[in-house]
């Protein structure tokens, strides 16, 4: 994995590698077939900010205002940059409406 000096996502790394939390820019999907179409439905093609909700398998991202859950050998093939220019005013914390 590509870091900065404090451990975070420098350049061109999976989904897999980035911090719950993280809002992210995604930069390339290598995933082929159904598996590259169904992303792209959902939302997450390049260019597209992403924030991580929850790390595991699967993990939680927030696209598009809509939480959906990527397993995370489908993950690996998201790659995405650090996207230091979004904040949570462009892209606000997900809240659980039942929590």
């Amino acid at each position: 994995m590509a870091t900065g000096e404090a451990g975070e996502l420098s350049a061109d790394d999976p989904l897999t590698e980035t911090e719950a939390g993280s809002v992210i820019r995604v930069c390339d999907v290598t995933a082929k077939g159904a598996d590259g179409v169904r992303l792209k439905r959902m939302g997450i093609c390049t260019g597209q900010r992403i924030r991580l909700v929850q790390d595991g398998d699967p993990l939680i991202v927030l696209v598009v205002g809509a939480r959906v859950g990527i397993s995370r050998r489908l993950a690996e093939t998201i790659r995405v940059v650090p996207c230091g220019e979004c904040s949570d005013t462009v892209m606000p914390a997900f809240h659980d409406p039942q929590n």
